[in-house]
Parts: C-alpha cells; structure tokens; sequence
C-alpha cells in the first residue's frame, strides 16, 4: 500500500495551497495530497477467462504492469479435490464452480513471483457463515501447498524455516474482510443478516483479526464495507452510514486492532433513490481515516451498478457504469483513495437461479472494448496516471563463482555473484536459474532450480537451501541471470556460466593396527587420510556365520573400541573405510583376532 504525505508550513503552504487551487488540488486538512494510488484488480469469480490472467499475461500487459495487488476469493480455494471446508459461493455464477477457476500455488507463485502482491477477500460474519468464524477453513486455505507445476522461485520463501513445504500463506500479503457490517447487524428490512449487533461483530472480527496476527504476523489485514449499510437504506437514515463506520473502526481501535486498509464499496443506486450527499459522506470518511494515529489506506472499488434499477446486462454497459462512477470519483479530488480498485462481482438475473445467470464482465484481451482489463486501464488514464513501465531492466554484468568444497565437510557448494542490472523505474531483484544441460531458450524443461533474489550473489549451499539442487558428482552444471523491475517487467538473460564439479574422492584409512586392551575387548588404530569424511564404517567379520556387522564412527578419530560384539571361538577380522557425500572410500587393510 501507499500513502505519500506533505506537510507544508507557513507561508509556503499558503502559496502551495493557492497554486493547487487553480490545477485540480488534492489535499485534505493540512495535509497537501499527492496522487499515486496502489492500484488492486480482481476478476469476477465466475468469469470463464479469471485463468487466462495468469497463463496469459501477454493478454493485458499495461494493466498488468498498472496492477501492484490482486485479490482472490477465499471461496477460490474451495476446491472439493483439496478438501475444503467452505462452501461455494451461492450467489457467484455457475462458472465459479469450475475446477479452474479454482486457485492452487501456481498461480500465487506466478503473481507474486512477477513482484505483485496478493489480497485475498474473505467473509468474517456473513449470512452463510453466521455461527462459524472462517478462521478454520481460512486457515485451510493459507495451509494449502498444492503440487507445484513450474519452478519455484525459493527466495520468496526467505522466511520460512527450513524443510517447510511453500503454503499459500507465504505468498499472500493482505486479506480483506468483506462486508462484516452488512452481513451481521440486525436486519429489519428483510435483508439477509446474522442477527448481530455492532459490539457483536466487532467481537467476531477483532478476535477474527488478533487470531490471523498470531498465526500470519506478515498478512496485514483490512475491511470492506458496503455505502450505505443495506439495514439503513432508507430516507432518514442512510446517511448514517459513515458514522457507523467511525464508529465500527472506534470499536476496534478500542479491541486493539489497527485496520491496515478501508475499502469502500458504493451502490450508486441507493445513493441516488435516497438522495445522499455521497461526495460529503466520503470526505467525512476519508478526513476520519486520515485523522487516526496509524496509516490506515482509504480504497474505492471502481465497479458498475448491480442491482435491478442500473443493472448492466452486457460487457458494454457494464464498462459504461464503471466509467461513470469512475468520472465521478475523478472529479472530486476529496474522494480519490489511497487504494484504486478496480473489481467485479456483477451477476445477472435470475440470480439466484444460477444455471441461468452470467457474470460481467470478460477479462481480456485488454486491446478489446469494455473488457475488465480495458477499463482499468482507462480508470487509469482517467485520474492521469503515469504511462506503465514496459522497459525490461539491463542484462545484469558478468556472472562470476566456482565449486568450493566446504570446510572439513564431502560436499561442493557453488558461490554465484553478478553485476547489478539498471532500470529507470528500479530493480525489483533477480531470477538465478541453474541447470545440468545447456540451456535451450525457452524450455522450462531445461531448468533444475529457479531462485528469485534480491541481492547481487547467492551460495548454492545444500545445507542452507530449503530446496537444494541434486548436485551429482562429475558433473557441468549452467548458472544464468535475469533481472526484473519494480513495474515486473523481466530482462534478458545472462551469457551462462559454466562449472564443472570434479569426482569428489575420499581417502581410504590406512595402517589399521588391532590390539586387546585390559578388557580383552578389540581395539582398532588407524591412520585418517581424508578430511572430508561424514563418517567411518568399520566392519566386523563374524566366523559363524559369515555376515559383517558394521559400526557407525564420527569423522576425524583414528581409533575404536568393539565392546559389544560377542565373541566366540574363532577368527575376527577388521576393515575401515570413510564414507563421503558422492562415493565411499576403499577398504583399508584387515586386521584380525583369534579367540580360542
């Protein structure tokens, strides 16, 4: 999220401030506004395209690079194939039920790999949900690890423990509560409704909230509010709206919890049946917000009417009504939000009779009229912004390192290191990719491990990757490089470096000398020629039988004791041998003992 923020005293305010009077000013208070929202896009749920988003990227390459977060529906991830517990939306079309439009780790790691960032909007206190809180199948959801089909890029996992499998909750930074006001105050208009009171749900959704920063501290969390509240939808109150969600945040504040982001979601239809002051209401709101003593980002979706009055019944009107309530918000700077969000959740009629509704509006391609991807790429012309960065970054400087053994240890390690790339908007970080055959530009097939970095050299150390190449021995492997920018445009890649890892041998022991101590006991001596071994193996030859029993000794002794061996009349021997990461050593001499 972003928030940028002046403070201007004194004269130099004045003038400041008279100077933005005469150019469109944004300013709030004292505080002189200036404009660079974070921009979010979420695809109607039941759209038959929300796939081709990810798989084709090629599709909306502007609105892409415009787009900083995308925001899933915690019903996405409601697959029957991964045993979830929450049930499909009701009212999302009949394509949400789809396999596809069902989300796994590819397609989080897709996004975030490209440098975005990922919402997920979930329901606290809805009517479906009334006596069960999601956190159980949320937690669900942010635990899926799903069977990974590309590469992963394992610098994203920089803060998890080693050996923990990549989960959803990883990759997401935001969750959004959705409508907890709307869905849990009691109703006396008929509407669908828990039956709660405020303090009740701010109950649910504080402890809702204290739970999610216990168990996903990275995951900051926000609400979104239908204006007005459907329960004061009505002539003499629905202008009571903003102060309930002053009030509503109060409570919260007075739980402990700091929201992250607000995000509001207008039914322009209300507004105009109602005659609200929509402009002054959402001053109100936003002078509110920006007044507490913690960031909190104000958000406006950016979406068409929905209900029977203003309802768009194709992709054109659809793209119109948006636009309309996107010029509206244009021109009231007082309203223009920290967070453009530019979502769909439009299904037509007869709905709920699913199996002949439809939603709105098509995703791609964004050269296409009144596609999703085509509108918010006009909501962002429209508020002036900057043209998206389409310019890969430079291909990063000579890429340098080398096989080292490492210290008293059997194992190769690879320290990589290259020349930063430049990019006028900034560099994001780098891809590392590395492979045991040439690279064949684009076969994904040809790449071992993808590691998504941020610094200018990485260690392959198979003791510290949480997902470590199959180093084999006597083997060339090809380390490249490419770098992304801030706006996730990737560049080309690196000239590969070629290393070659030489057999790794162990020394065999040599001199294996047995004698009896005091306690009758075998005890062996022998001279360490290596200084990698992980371990010995020393083997005991029993006569009875014929079979060896074989003991385990820690690296860097010469000497041993057999006490446990049970001996009988006969002839024992004796062999050593080090035991290394590629191979084991070759026997050393044997060395015997006769018991009568």
């Amino acid at each position: 999220m972003r928030k940028e923020w002046y403070y201007i005293g004194g004269l130099c305010f004045f003038v400041f401030l008279a100077f933005f009077f005469v150019n469109d000013p944004v300013y709030l208070s004292s505080k002189v506004y200036s404009y660079n929202p974070e921009v979010w896009f979420s695809s109607n749920l039941g759209a038959l395209d929300m796939q081709s988003l990810f798989i084709q990227p090629n599709q909306w390459p502007n609105a892409r690079a415009i787009t900083e977060v995308y925001q899933f529906y915690l019903s996405q991830f409601s697959s029957p194939l991964l045993g979830s517990t929450v049930s499909a939306c009701p009212l999302c079309g009949p394509n949400a039920a789809l396999p596809g439009n069902n989300i796994n780790i590819n397609n989080l790691l897709s996004w975030k790999y490209s440098g975005k960032k990922i919402a997920i909007e979930t329901p606290v206190v809805k009517p479906n949900w009334c006596n069960n809180p999601l956190i159980t199948p949320l937690n669900y959801a942010l635990g899926i690890t799903g069977s990974l089909n590309e590469p992963v890029y394992t610098s994203l996992l920089n803060t998890i423990p080693p050996n923990h499998p990549p989960r959803i909750h990883d990759f997401v930074d935001y969750l959004a509560i959705d409508e907890a006001l709307e869905g849990g105050y009691i109703s006396s208009s008929g509407f669908a409704s828990c039956g709660y009171s405020v303090p009740q749900i701010v109950q649910i959704v504080s402890s809702f909230i204290q739970q999610i920063n216990t168990n996903y501290p990275k995951i900051d969390i926000g609400l979104i509010e239908a204006y007005p509240n459907s329960e004061l939808s009505s002539q003499n109150n629905a202008g009571q709206s903003v102060q309930r969600f002053i009030s509503y945040i109060q409570q919260l504040e007075g739980q402990g919890i700091q929201i992250k982001f607000f995000h509001l979601d207008v039914n322009r239809e209300a507004v105009s049946v109602y005659g609200l002051n929509i402009v002054n209401d959402i001053t109100t709101l936003k002078n509110f917000i920006t007044s507490r003593p913690y960031p909190i980002d104000f958000g406006v979706i950016m979406n068409a009417n929905d209900l029977s009055g203003y309802l768009a019944t194709t992709d054109q009107q659809y793209y119109t009504s948006a636009m309309s309530w996107a010029s509206l918000v244009k021109n009231n700077p007082l309203m223009w939000p920290d967070d453009l969000i530019v979502q769909s959740f439009h299904l037509l009629p007869p709905h709920p009779a699913l199996p002949a509704s439809a939603t709105l509006p098509s995703n791609l391609p964004e050269t296409a009229q009144n596609t999703h991807t085509k509108l918010l790429n006009d909501i962002w012309n429209l508020f002036g912004g900057a043209s998206p960065d389409l310019s890969p970054p430079t291909i990063p400087g000579i890429v340098s390192g080398n096989y080292s053994i490492k210290s008293n240890l059997a194992y190769y390690h690879f320290p990589i290191s290259w020349q930063a790339s430049i990019d006028d908007f900034g560099i994001g970080g780098y891809v590392l990719e590395v492979s045991n055959v040439p690279f064949t530009n684009p076969n994904i097939n040809d790449i071992m491990r993808s590691y998504r970095l941020f610094e200018t050299s990485y260690d392959f150390d198979p003791t510290l990757l949480f997902w470590p190449p199959p180093w084999q021995n006597s083997q060339s492997y090809y380390f490249r490089v490419r770098a992304f920018d801030t706006s996730g445009n990737f560049g080309l890649t690196t000239t590969p470096l070629v290393i070659t890892v030489p057999p790794m041998t162990v020394s065999a022991p040599t001199n294996l000398v047995l004698t009896l101590n005091q306690n009758g006991r075998p005890q062996l001596n022998w001279v360490d020629n290596s200084n990698n071994e992980f371990n010995f193996f020393i083997d005991a030859h029993n006569p009875i039988d014929g079979t060896y029993n074989t003991f385990l000794v820690s690296p860097n002794l010469s000497s041993f004791t057999d006490e446990s061996t049970k001996f009988n009349s006969g002839t024992y021997n004796y062999r050593i041998r080090a035991q290394g990461v590629w191979a084991n050593s070759g026997f050393s001499n044997v060395a015997s003992v006769t018991f009568l």
